[in-house]
C-alpha cells in the first residue's frame, strides 16, 4: 500500500516499510502486543539513518504510531496518522466479534473480494493485495484487531511537542472525535478530515495520500479539501 509514497519519497527520504507480526514476509513471526511491537519498531528505527524517523501509519499502523509517540518521543520527528483512535469506538465489541467470525475463512476468495472492496482495493492491486492477504496469520490478525479496536496506553502523549497531523475518512466519525481529543492536547497538531472517504481511503486515492504525507513532513502548505 505505500509503494506510491516510495515511489515519490524514496529521492528525499530513506523510507522503511516493515511488515509487522504475522503479516506478509513476517507472518511466521506471531503478533504479541502493541507494547512489544511497539518496541521493536523501535529498534528499527535506532537501527537505521540518524536513529529518528518520522512516522506514517494507517489504521493498526496508526495506533501503533500514537504508541511511538508516547512511549519514544526521543525516536520521532514528526508523525502522519490516518484511521486509528485512542479509545475503543462505538460499537467495537461487535466489530471485533465480526473479525473473528471471519477470521477462519480469512484466505477465502469470497472474504479477500469483500475486504477489498470495503477499502476500494484498485482491480490493478487486486494480485498484490490477495497474495498479503493470504500470507496473514488467522491468529495475529485477530489479536492485532483487536488491541487495535481497544483503549491505548497513551500516558504522557499530551506532552508531545512534535507536528502530528490526524487523518481520518469523512464516514469514520468516531475516528474524527478522537483525533480531535488527541489534537486539543497537543500544542502542534492538526486533524483533517477527508470528503466523502472512508476507512483506507489510501487504496481509493493514493496521490491525495502521498501530497498529504510531503506537504507535513517538509511543514508545507496541506492539499486543500472541501466537505
Amino acid at each position: 500500500m505505500w509503494q506510491k509514497h516510495f515511489e515519490a519519497m524514496h529521492n528525499d527520504y530513506y523510507c522503511l516499510a516493515p511488515d509487522l507480526p504475522g503479516h506478509g514476509k513476517s507472518n511466521l513471526e506471531r503478533w504479541s502486543t502493541i507494547e512489544q511491537v511497539g518496541a521493536e519498531i523501535a529498534e528499527i528505527i535506532k537501527q537505521h539513518g540518524n536513529g529518528k524517523a518520522h512516522v506514517v501509519g494507517l489504521s493498526l499502523g496508526g495506533s501503533l504510531s500514537l504508541y511511538l509517540l508516547a512511549r519514544f518521543p526521543d525516536l520521532i520527528l514528526s508523525a502522519v496518522i490516518d484511521g486509528a483512535s485512542s479509545t475503543p469506538i462505538s460499537g467495537a465489541f461487535f466489530i471485533k466479534a465480526g473479525v473473528c467470525c471471519v477470521a477462519p475463512f480469512l484466505h477465502t476468495k469470497t472474504v479477500i473480494r469483500g475486504l477489498s472492496q470495503m477499502i476500494h482495493i484498485k482491480n490493478s492491486e487486486m494480485e498484490n493485495f490477495t497474495k498479503d492477504m493470504l500470507a496473514t496469520n488467522r491468529i495475529s490478525f485477530i489479536k492485532a484487531f483487536t488491541q487495535a479496536n481497544s483503549k491505548l496506553k497513551l500516558d504522557g502523549i499530551e506532552q508531545s511537542n512534535h507536528r502530528v497531523l490526524f487523518l481520518s475518512g469523512e464516514r469514520e466519525k468516531a475516528i474524527s472525535a478522537s483525533n480531535t481529543r488527541l489534537a486539543n492536547l497537543m500544542p502542534d497538531a492538526k486533524c483533517v478530515v477527508i470528503p466523502n472517504a472512508n476507512h483506507g481511503w489510501l487504496a481509493e486515492m493514493p496521490d491525495l495520500h502521498v501530497q498529504f504525507v510531503q506537504s507535513w513532513l517538509k511543514g508545507e502548505t496541506l492539499p486543500s479539501v472541501r466537505i
